[in-house]
């Protein structure tokens, strides 16, 4: 990494247990602003889909990051075979 402040708030987001923290406090705020938008304009029927979406946009961020996947698994409270299969139908695409 080519600045050394970046490495080190990386390093802090994945590797203390304060920096885990930060991170799942800040997907679940993501996650909660989405559910209100959606239901606000009324698009419930497709809340499930995109809860799904952002779940894999997450996986893969965190993944990118050099976080575990078991670790990634517990954060997104899915299982270690979704998120595997999620990072690897993203490794296909690209």
């Amino acid at each position: 990494m080519f600045s050394e402040i970046l490495a080190e708030r990386v390093r802090e987001l994945k590797e203390t247990p304060e920096g885990v923290d930060s991170m799942c406090r800040e997907m679940d705020e993501i996650y909660n602003e989405g559910i209100e938008i959606g239901i606000e304009r009324g698009l419930e029927k497709g809340l499930e889909k995109g809860k799904m979406e952002m779940k894999q946009e997450t996986v893969l961020s965190m993944f990118n990051l050099g976080m575990p996947v078991e670790q990634i698994a517990a954060v997104v409270k899915e299982s270690v075979g979704m998120v595997q299969k999620w990072i690897s139908e993203s490794k296909a695409v690209i």
